[in-house]
């Protein structure tokens, strides 16, 4: 099959991948609609892709977020440090910027976690949005 994706089953094969419905199903509905076994395994890899793409899309937005939040308290720690004479705005200014950047740190590695293990995770890849 040249294009799975535009088969007329794919989109409620897609729709039960992205659910995580059991896979006893999927090969029911599959042999319901009297697909050959060859068509029937085109569709379903492409819907196991598609939930994985959908699922590390999200995760890389993830990351990026985490980045940019450490590059905003670094730079935060940075005017800090070369602007801010006062030793309170100092004291005030470093942990605020240390605490940002350990939860922004923390989201990055979250979002590196998350994008590694896509594969792996089961249940419906609406649950994390």
């Amino acid at each position: 099959m040249d294009n799975p994706e535009e088969h007329r089953l794919y989109p409620a094969i897609l729709k039960m991948v992205l659910w995580d419905e059991p896979e006893e199903r999927i090969q029911t509905k599959l042999e319901a609609n009297s697909l050959d076994n060859e068509v029937g395994q085109a569709l379903l890899s492409s819907a196991r892709k598609e939930r994985l793409t959908t699922i590390r899309k999200d995760h890389i937005r993830t990351m990026g977020l985490g980045f940019v939040s450490f590059l905003l308290s670094a730079l935060l720690f940075w005017f800090g440090r070369h602007y801010l004479i006062l030793p309170l705005h100092f004291r005030l200014v470093t942990v605020l910027s240390g605490l940002l950047m350990g939860a922004s740190l923390l989201g990055l590695l979250n979002g590196v976690i998350s994008y590694c293990s896509a594969s792996s995770k089961r249940g419906s890849v609406a649950d994390d949005f």
